[in-house]
């Protein structure tokens, strides 16, 4: 996933910002679920526009494509339609990238940064290779605040090992419960479900971490990318989430 900015927002490769598909959603008046789920069985979007959303976010002429098929829903309230309606005046005078971009604090990087944002080939070797270095240290980066979150919420909070035991034995079967529920409920695969709560928070949530998820492979708590998207698709601070997986409530 391209680097988050602040929260619901994602700066993509070019400089551009995106917006999370709970951010779409709270800006034109929708639901994240229906926002997250459309993505994947809504038809709505190509297969490689699925994957610019996945990558970098709602950036501007995906997000027009989504507030362009609501404000013609039959499904949603009218003051959603409006709300959608409105977001593509604003567009068609300002542009919906800059308006994304002046959201998301785009404007106030450095003139350094801007420069960023001048458009550049895109099949230059140079910037293929930038893009690579980039995204390999944003997972290295990713990968050291995971380390330092999952140390945060270790489940050493106690030296009897049957209480440990009894800790870790309770968020698997949470984690499991839920998981299960959420695949049945919305009829979904692991790979499809793991796109979704991905848009839905703006991490990289991958099939092999929802596999582990639901078969109880897990020996601490999610990583900070997985419980992220977990309190997103619950709608609940992360602290609320680990409570919940440990303590049931």
């Amino acid at each position: 996933m391209a680097k988050a900015n602040k929260e619901g927002f994602i700066i993509g490769g070019d400089g551009h910002a995106g917006l999370t598909a709970r951010k779409a959603a709270k800006i034109l008046g929708l639901n994240y679920h229906t926002v997250a789920l459309l993505i994947k069985i809504g038809k709505v979007f190509t297969d490689r526009e699925e994957n610019d959303i996945l990558f970098a976010g709602f950036q501007g002429d995906n997000l027009c494509k989504l507030a362009t098929f609501y404000a013609r829903s039959e499904q949603c309230s009218v003051e959603t339609r409006n709300k959608c309606i409105d977001m593509l005046n604003k567009a068609s005078k300002k542009g919906m990238q800059a308006i994304i971009d002046e959201l998301a604090g785009v404007n106030d990087l450095s003139d350094l940064s801007k420069s960023i944002l001048e458009p550049v080939p895109t099949v230059a070797l140079e910037q293929q290779i930038q893009e690579l270095s980039e995204r390999i240290a944003a997972l290295e980066e990713q990968t050291q605040q995971d380390t330092v979150y999952q140390h945060k919420y270790n489940l050493n909070v106690t030296e009897n090992k049957h209480a440990k035991m009894s800790q870790k034995n309770n968020f698997k079967r949470h984690l499991k419960q839920w998981i299960e529920q959420e695949l049945h409920f919305y009829s979904m695969n692991l790979q499809d479900f793991a796109q979704v709560l991905s848009v839905n928070a703006g991490v990289k949530v991958s099939t092999e971490m929802l596999r582990a998820w639901k078969e109880g492979e897990l020996k601490q708590l999610p990583s900070q990318r997985g419980l992220k998207a977990i309190a997103a698709w619950r709608d609940e601070p992360v602290n609320q989430t680990v409570s919940w997986l440990v303590h049931g409530k």
